[in-house]
């Protein structure tokens, strides 16, 4: 939730220090894989966000219906 916050307050260094430092603890948690493609998009780091977009998508059913996934699939489409 610390990440979330940093994210919010639009500090997306920080948020992703510390979205990665959970995905040490719990690599497949969907809500740090996102953010941290977040935060890495914030920062302009396109190729570790589609990374970590990429590892969310591997990981979710592929008629899994959440509004954060089709971000993610249109994005890792180029949209």
């Amino acid at each position: 939730m610390l990440a979330d916050l940093l994210l919010d307050a639009n500090r997306p260094g920080e948020a992703l220090a510390w979205y990665e430092r959970t995905l040490g603890h719990a690599p497949n948690r969907f809500n740090s894989l996102i953010g941290t493609g977040r935060a890495a998009e914030a920062l302009g780091d396109v190729s570790r966000a589609r990374s970590s977009y990429a590892r969310l998508l591997s990981i979710v059913a592929p008629t899994a219906n959440r509004p954060e996934l089709a971000q993610v699939r249109s994005i890792m489409r180029g949209r």
